[in-house]
């Protein structure tokens, strides 16, 4: 089981952490979950803005929410972008987080489709 972690501080108050692990013998080799995870890191500041919003509204927001994704094999493009389960009952921010995922593509697209979830946590920091 291979894990990739993902933390990125923004602007001293909000952290996003998500943890991709996966099995090789599930079809999910190093390279594509390494690309998986940089494209889920080149969109933390979207996601990140997303959930700013959605802080705006409850300022005691925090919580996991897990995407599931499927590639296409052809484009790479992350196509078929779902929330898997969520703490959070706010589709707003769902629907942000889900439409910003759906717009990455891998860099090198597989033979074949990939699925993979990603849990993102979000907290507050005090």
């Amino acid at each position: 089981m291979g894990k990739h972690h993902m933390t990125i501080r923004l602007l001293g108050m909000l952290t996003l952490t998500g943890v991709l692990g996966a099995c090789a013998s599930a079809g999910l080799g190093g390279a594509v979950r390494t690309d998986i995870k940089k494209q889920m890191d080149s969109a933390h500041e979207v996601i990140t803005s997303c959930f700013k919003s959605a802080l705006a509204q409850d300022r005691k927001l925090e919580g996991t929410m897990i995407i599931g994704v499927k590639t296409d094999p052809k484009t790479g493009r992350f196509q078929h972008a779902r929330v898997k389960s969520s703490d959070f009952r706010d589709t707003q921010l769902e629907q942000c987080v889900i439409g910003t995922v759906a717009q990455l593509k891998l860099d090198k697209p597989t033979s074949t489709s990939v699925e993979a979830d990603y849990p993102i946590t979000f907290h507050s920091e005090k």
